[in-house]
């Protein structure tokens, strides 16, 4: 299971740009691979308002592209034990729909057990007057 989470940092961080958007809150109850997560917490990705999409290492969040979860996907040993992948998006509550409908036809396409679309939960914008 190391080997497959080391695979997937490694292709993670070749040529991609790394961000950490502030405004979205990592949900506690994930995987995030760089972490101590067990397996069996479902599989996460957030979709920013441009409809990118980012992957949550450790506690950041880094910028990819569909490769990297066509990668997960299918590295993902709840994948080739009886189908029971877990994915879980989180889509920015200012997203348009415009921006993320190839990205959400493409997603229910792939063969997962349970794709599961929430509204990101967002940080409170900090007050400049402080």
């Amino acid at each position: 299971m190391k080997n497959v989470i080391a695979c997937i940092l490694f292709f993670l961080s070749v040529g991609l740009s790394s961000a950490e958007p502030n405004d979205f809150v990592l949900a506690k109850d994930i995987f995030r691979h760089g972490t101590t997560d067990r397996t069996w917490k479902p599989q996460a990705v957030y979709v920013d308002v441009d409809g990118s999409i980012l992957y949550p290492v450790g506690d950041a969040l880094v910028i990819g592209g569909r490769e990297p979860l066509k990668k997960i996907l299918s590295l993902s040993p709840r994948n080739k034990e009886q189908g029971k992948t877990q994915l879980r998006i989180y889509i920015h509550p200012a997203a348009r729909w415009e921006t993320i409908h190839e990205f959400v036809i493409w997603i229910r396409k792939q063969n997962i057990n349970a794709v599961d679309f929430r509204v990101a939960e967002l940080q409170e914008a900090k007050d400049p007057k402080k």
